[in-house]
């Protein structure tokens, strides 16, 4: 009855340790807890470097969840199973983390679906916009990557592009961060990157066409740089979009647009570190690997804000 998450865990922890074609796999391919990036594996202090205490306390949450299933595993008969050496809460958090950065669920049979390890396919890398999907066939028995026919590169599998696929269609960036230990610059799901005590009082007030003029004048501006922003903003400040039929832009909705703009550009001059200072930060070789995804992740938001910031912006100059 334990979660399925636990099971493959315990079951790729034994594979590493009694199995020895997956010994050589793990020794070989699987990052160290060292290298590992993810940040269930991340400390309290490096945890402060995200500057964002409700990611913070995302990360902390998912992180009671593995100790949790340590209490369960180490308690019970399993570890008998698992070679002389005894398993330390520090290997039982690293093979947990790589269950939930490098497995794959899927239906193995209609209606049944399941949790595993795929050696090779775990290294697939993730994109935004992914050129393969990876499918469970039921009949053959198989799991694999399929190319996706709509994929940008054509219809065809092409030789020397990267193979990627989307590790989840709807992740933001903080998710991606805790989960993966990254985060992608072409996410397109920019919604809950600004706080939502700041967007409230914009919420289902600002007319959709000023505000799709103004994402399309700011993309206009630097296209090369910003274009990847835009559906990241758009989807920030949806929530904000009004229904309706469109008419002149009353004075209040001009009120509440400065007062969002005062108020977010208060937040992101707050931040004990600027963007400029985390790109330099980013720049350093000697970064544990924990304390860059954190610093990744706050650079992100603050350079959604900071679109964010600029669109409203044109919208009031128009």
């Amino acid at each position: 009855d334990w979660p399925k998450d636990w099971r493959v865990a315990l079951g790729l922890l034994w594979a590493i340790r009694c199995c020895p074609a997956w010994s050589a796999y793990g020794a070989q391919y699987m990052p160290t807890r060292e290298d590992l990036p993810s940040l269930y594996l991340a400390t309290n202090e490096d945890l402060l470097e995200l500057q964002a205490e409700d990611v913070q306390r995302m990360t902390q949450g998912a992180q009671s969840m593995c100790h949790q299933a340590w209490s369960a595993v180490s308690s019970s008969g399993c570890m008998a199973e698992l070679g002389a050496d005894a398993v330390t809460q520090a290997e039982w958090e690293w093979v947990y983390a790589l269950v939930h950065t490098r497995c794959f669920g899927g239906e193995i049979a209609p209606g049944v679906g399941a949790a595993f390890c795929a050696p090779a396919l775990d290294m697939v890398n993730h994109g935004s916009s992914p050129n393969t999907v990876y499918v469970c066939d039921h009949k053959a028995g198989q799991f694999r990557l399929r190319w996706d026919p709509s994929a940008a590169e054509g219809p065809s599998p092409v030789p020397g592009a990267e193979v990627l696929v989307s590790y989840g269609v709807v992740l933001p960036n903080a998710v991606l961060a805790m989960k993966y230990g990254f985060v992608d610059p072409s996410n397109p799901n920019g919604g809950g990157g600004i706080p939502m005590d700041l967007l409230f009082p914009a919420f289902g007030k600002l007319q959709v066409g000023p505000m799709e003029a103004a994402l399309q004048r700011f993309q206009a501006e630097e296209p090369d740089r910003d274009a990847v922003r835009v559906p990241a903003v758009r989807n920030a400040l949806r929530p904000c979009f009004a229904r309706g039929t469109p008419g002149p832009i009353p004075a209040a909705e001009v009120a509440v647009v400065r007062q969002l703009v005062r108020q977010l550009q208060e937040r992101l001059d707050s931040q004990p570190t600027s963007i400029t200072e985390d790109e330099a930060l980013l720049q350093s070789a000697s970064l544990a690997c924990r304390v860059r995804t954190c610093i990744q992740c706050r650079l992100d938001r603050k350079r959604l804000w900071a679109a964010a910031l600029r669109v409203w912006g044109l919208w009031l100059e128009a």
